[in-house]
């Protein structure tokens, strides 16, 4: 590990100085985009195997040329996107950017961007276990970025910076084995909060609020990486095999977490054990299956025609929480039902009976008294109602489970009101269709539902369809062919998928050429498979941006873009996930419009 340098080896001097580090490292973020050049030492190795989280990025200039040939600049700069974030431009007042930054830095935007000709990287070197009351020297974060030969217009850049003074900043810097350390103290924080460190070690510039993690990072850079460097791991190279040609790649080490959360959870059982609820806390971190996590990892790639994302969840077992990832087994399998002309499906194998299982197991290790309450619940309902809900409903459900979204007849993607218009639809399949249909019926009379005018019942091709018109939106449904079919909106949903149950479809997705092809490409042990319309869902995004409180102000609703304008740039997306031994691996790809 690194050590900590004799203090006596450093000579300081001082002006004064303003933060600088949220206006430098955003270029540095930013120009992350703009590399044509390599430092000697792979940052990817500057950081331990033990790091709690690591972001880095590689291959710039393949993701910039991906990025200019790709549809995101030109929908970006399209005036009906342009339209409808016009609130969003004029409170971040973001046509003055260039002239701001310019007159701030002595650059361009497109100047400020080409600083960085390499790598980046951000990683938290190890987790403080006092995260909330760590001190900057204690935050072991550090931003590293490959700037080539620009050494030079960095100091420029941050000396100009520098130069306006501020009286509650001022800079130190402190020689290290041949490297000036710069220092930027906030002497209004006696703690020593809010510090940070900056340095230059040959053509890597590194930033961070500690100067003890720019010290072990510029002895990695020496001796030619960290000990146990991360980028040598079995870790690493597993999670590059997973995530292929990633050129962003973001990985969380709860290993490293754990201890942190752990005694997170010790200290409150310190202050008295068990709370109100009766959780005991000293249990509680491996009764929800903390420890048995090991890393949660994601990387993307920019291809020519397609944004590919891999990654995966990965556990030493599947204890708490994780147990209830019931995934069954692989070869899932599209539905016959399925139309090729739905915008979204989801079709997933997934065991809701052992699921309930794994929860009873979990509530008990958490809490035995709320889990005696339940299962006392549990019983009375089944003294009460007629029925045991486990053995009657919820052990009658199969291991298939379909989600769409369906535009119910006389409905366009650019209807006004489009996004309340969109049904929902759900198809479980059914173990025992008639025990759970007698059960919900059973369930009715017991409880005064059966002949409450808030159900609407009405004959269909041989089947009963029900709605419940719970004054918002409906909900009805239905049990065709072992399955048990609930739609959320137009009760014609739920018509069309009995429909389709009981004549087939003539226009299966399965047989949809691009979806073959894809589903082709996801192994034969999937457990998921999703099919989305892309410029669908962008539309439902940006309605959800208009609706919710917190985002309206930012965009104009009456310059929502259309579902044609989105199709314009995209086409559809795929997803595939696999349940194995150590983990969920899943894979998705948005392509763009030929």
């Amino acid at each position: 590990m690194s050590t900590i340098p004799n203090p006596n080896r450093m000579k300081k001097t001082s002006t004064s100085a303003f933060r600088i580090v949220l206006l430098v490292a955003c270029g540095f973020v930013l120009s992350a985009f703009r590399v044509t050049a390599v430092a000697s030492t792979p940052l990817i190795n500057l950081v331990g195997e033990d790091a709690a989280i690591v972001m880095i990025a590689h291959d710039a200039p393949k993701i910039v040329k991906s990025y200019k040939d790709g549809p995101w600049l030109e929908m970006w700069n399209d005036n009906q996107i342009k339209r409808f974030l016009a609130p969003l431009h004029a409170k971040l007042k973001s046509e003055e950017w260039d002239e701001k930054v310019k007159a701030k830095t002595g650059l361009t935007i497109e100047e400020l961007l080409g600083l960085v000709q390499g790598d980046y990287l951000i990683a938290l070197k190890s987790m403080p276990a006092n995260i909330d009351k760590v001190s900057s020297e204690d935050m072991p974060l550090i931003i590293a970025a490959e700037i080539g030969d620009n050494k030079a217009r960095v100091e420029k850049l941050i000396a100009t910076l520098v130069s306006e003074k501020s009286a509650s900043r001022t800079t130190d810097s402190e020689d290290y084995a041949g490297v000036t350390i710069n220092i930027i103290k906030n002497t209004g924080k006696a703690d020593g909060a809010e510090n940070t460190a900056w340095a230059i070690v040959d053509k890597t510039f590194l930033l961070s609020p500690s100067k003890a993690a720019i010290i072990s990072t510029i002895e990695a850079i020496k001796n030619g990486g960290a000990e146990n460097a991360f980028g040598k791991s079995e870790r690493y190279l597993r999670m590059r095999q997973r995530t292929g040609d990633a050129q962003v790649m973001y990985a969380v080490n709860f290993q490293a977490i754990y201890p942190a959360i752990n005694d997170a959870f010790a200290k409150k059982a310190a202050s008295g054990g068990r709370d109100a609820a009766y959780i005991d806390y000293t249990t509680l971190a491996s009764a929800l299956g903390f420890n048995a996590l090991k890393d949660i990892y994601f990387g993307a790639n920019y291809g020519t025609d397609n944004v590919t994302a891999s990654g995966a969840i990965t556990y030493t077992e599947r204890r708490g929480l994780l147990s209830l990832l019931t995934f069954g087994d692989g070869s899932v399998k599209i539905p016959e039902y399925a139309s090729a002309d739905w915008p979204t499906v989801n079709v997933v194998n997934y065991s809701i009976p052992q699921a309930f299982t794994a929860l009873e197991q979990l509530l008990e290790a958490i809490n035995p008294g709320v889990s005696m309450m339940i299962q006392g619940q549990l019983e009375s309902a089944k003294q009460g109602l007629g029925i045991d809900i486990k053995r009657d409903l919820i052990e009658t459900l199969g291991e298939q489970i379909v989600s769409a979204n369906i535009l119910p007849a006389g409905v366009t993607a650019n209807d006004t009101g489009f996004s309340e218009k969109i049904g929902v639809l759900y198809v479980i399949s059914l173990k025992d269709a008639r025990t759970f249909q007698n059960a919900i019926e059973t369930l009715k009379r017991s409880s005064g539902l059966e002949n409450h005018p808030m159900l609407v019942q009405r004959e269909y091709l041989g089947n009963t369809i029900t709605t419940i018109n719970t004054g918002a939106k409906q909900v009805s449904y239905t049990i065709a062919r072992n399955q048990l079919v609930v739609g959320i909106g137009s009760p014609t949903i739920v018509e069309f998928l009995v429909q389709n149950l009981a004549n087939g479809t003539t226009a299966p997705l399965a047989e949809r050429n691009d979806v073959r092809e894809n589903f082709a490409a996801a192994p034969a042990d999937t457990v998921s498979f999703s099919v989305q319309n892309t410029a669908f869902t962008f539309r439902l995004l940006c309605d959800a941006f208009a609706a919710l409180p917190q985002l309206s102000e930012y965009v104009d609703s009456s310059a929502t873009p259309s579902v044609e304008f989105f199709e314009k740039h995209f086409g559809n997306s795929y997803g595939w996930m696999t349940s194995e031994s150590d983990g969920l691996y899943f894979t998705s790809k948005m392509f763009y419009k030929k």
